[in-house]
């Protein structure tokens, strides 16, 4: 990858990276900092993995250092598993409420906003809440159809659905005085409980996130919604236990090592392909501190590279096992077994390549896999470099919520040469695409009123392109381009939007961009051929996912948060290595 053109960074975020890394250092990894046009298409992205900047990991890690405190207060349930709990957290001088309302009908959800029901809501609220708040919220929860109100006391509400086959499965073990088999929770993705979504931020009168200062315990993106994420999987687990024993006084609970390894669904569709579009900046800060923590790796200099070889060894040994133990993509993306295999043969590489003439350098291993691995195995060893290496990742941390919250604005004064140039720089890849033919600019994506989420519709034949959402940035800079073919270079674009005032989002998408290289996905996403589930599933490696299986070309199922730490874990500070768990040796019921 050396001798490429330098990738360009913004000044402030180069600023930043140099104080972390030195100016030398930082000059060797841009070097090898990968090409966007080549990991920024739907399929490159597609197979990227989760790492330890990943945001689930980055609060997992907060949650240890700071030793938050996570105590079931009270739970109330009957063997049908109606009732609810209270959860408390206590943060330094922060204390939170965790208000749980069970109520179970006999029907499995797949989750989605219309069906407007749920097997758990929860809210979260602000401060440690008191009998008259409990009963408010879980009288306001227990209104159908999502039609209760909360106030500013709750930063909001979230929902999760049993999955009812294993949820039932572990249950019924318990009851019986055994543990759940954990072959069988495997094969349908290692979790009881599902994620429903986490609807906050003046939702339901809920308080804003705009109040939440900067020492905040919730202050860094997704923290908040991944939280409730691993109080769901504690909440199912707790509910499994409850129920068994409200069945049986002889019923077993589940053991440590059961705990650790079940996580929690989700399920997640289209509206991330919005999303990811929506937010360029997001996508260019993530993809970018990875790049670059990558590149760290890649330039560690041999000793470094010998010290952590057999660390390097024993993660993919153990991934090997997660991949072949857990059930994976049976279609649209690559399968567990593949990756297994590929895996398995750069494990049996290792050693070959650590005893070769170039010497020991992850950059030459990576070379190597580059050739001999699938996209998916060399994103997996990419990911796991990357772990390697905390002194990296850890103050590149910081730098993620200032680029996450930068905001567009649209310079008039620049000129339309000075834009055109900037569009071929930034952009170019966008102008060799081609619309030429139906297909390729065959889709668009609405809002559904009657789903209360985004859905696609086929341009040609379904009604509502009017009220299409914003996904084809192709489409938009391909008609900029020609409406600026007969203009003045000297024009000002003020005086240009005059003339073309739909194009004011555009030029200004394009100005904002300038020195983010990894903002924009490089495809086109209204194409027919186009899988959003490709882009979705990089969505998902971003939380912290290590598993995800589509359902169909726009809908993925994955599991999260498999043997992340207890609460008393988190108390006491122990971060064990948690990752990719492999199913744990039976053990004797309690």
């Amino acid at each position: 990858m050396t001798g490429q053109k330098m990738i360009e960074i913004e000044p402030q975020m180069l600023a930043d990276l140099t104080a972390i890394f030195g100016a030398e250092r930082l000059a060797a990894m841009r070097e090898r900092l990968r090409d966007p046009d080549a990991i920024m298409t739907p399929d490159a992205l597609s197979a990227m993995k989760a790492c330890s900047l990943s945001f689930s990991r980055t609060l997992l890690d907060k949650m240890v250092e700071e030793r938050w405190q996570i105590r079931c207060r009270n739970i109330e349930v009957d063997r049908e598993g109606n009732g609810f709990a209270v959860y408390d957290l206590t943060v330094g001088r922060h204390s939170f409420s965790l208000i749980v309302r069970a109520c179970w009908d006999g029907e499995e959800k797949p989750g989605r906003r219309m069906d407007r029901t749920a097997d758990f809501i929860a809210s979260l609220t602000r401060h440690r809440a008191d009998d008259a708040l409990i009963a408010r919220e879980l009288a306001a929860m227990a209104i159908p159809h999502w039609g209760g109100r909360t106030d500013a006391a709750s930063y909001g509400w979230t929902a999760a659905n049993r999955s009812q086959r294993f949820f039932e499965h572990a249950v019924e073990r318990l009851e019986h005085g055994e543990q759940p088999d954990l072959d069988e929770l495997a094969q349908g993705g290692g979790y009881v409980i599902r994620n429903a979504g986490f609807y906050g931020n003046g939702r339901a009168g809920a308080a804003s996130w705009a109040g939440i200062e900067d020492d905040h315990p919730f202050a860094v993106p997704y923290h908040m919604d991944l939280f409730l994420v691993y109080m769901w999987r504690e909440i199912g687990l707790d509910f499994v236990d409850a129920i068994a024993a409200a069945r049986s006084p002889r019923a077993a609970r589940l053991s440590p090592s059961s705990r650790r390894y079940i996580g929690v669904g989700n399920s997640s569709g289209l509206g991330m392909t919005c999303a990811l579009v929506r937010w360029p900046q997001w996508v260019n800060v993530w993809c970018l501190t990875r790049e670059l923590a990558l590149a760290y790796a890649k330039t560690a200099p041999s000793s470094s590279v010998h010290a952590k070889l057999p660390q390097l060894q024993d993660r993919l040994a153990r991934a090997i096992r997660y991949y072949r133990e857990v059930a994976g993509p049976t279609h649209g993306l690559t399968s567990h077994e593949v990756l297994a295999d590929d895996l398995e043969r750069l494990l049996s590489q290792l050693h070959v390549w650590s005893e070769g003439p170039e010497g020991l350098s992850w950059a030459i291993l990576c070379e190597h896999a580059e050739n001999s691995l699938g996209g998916d195995g060399l994103e997996q060893l990419h990911a796991f470099l990357i772990d390697l290496y905390p002194e990296a990742t850890g103050p590149m941390r910081r730098l993620v919520s200032p680029a996450m919250r930068q905001t567009r604005r649209l310079d008039p004064h620049m000129t339309v040469g000075a834009l055109r140039r900037l569009m071929a720089k930034t952009y170019g890849w966008v102008l060799r695409v081609d619309r030429s033919t139906p297909e390729r600019c065959w889709h668009f994506w609405y809002h559904s009123e009657e789903a209360g989420e985004q859905r696609r519709g086929e341009r040609h034949i379904d009604p509502g392109v009017e009220f299409e959402t914003f996904v084809d940035v192709v489409g938009a800079v391909q008609l900029l381009a020609q409406h600026l073919e007969k203009r003045e270079d000297d024009e000002l674009v003020a005086r240009y939007l005059l003339a073309h005032p739909d194009d004011a989002y555009i030029v200004s998408r394009i100005q904002f961009m300038a020195g983010k290289p990894y903002g924009e996905i490089r495809g086109n996403l209204v194409d027919r051929d186009f899988l959003p589930i490709k882009v979705i599933r990089f969505f998902l490696s971003i939380f912290g996912f290590e598993s995800g299986a589509p359902r169909s070309i726009a809908w993925v199922r994955g599991v999260l948060l498999q043997g992340a730490p207890s609460p008393a874990e988190i108390a006491q500070g122990e971060m064990r290595d948690w990752l990719m768990p492999v199913k744990p040796v039976s053990e004797p019921a309690e």
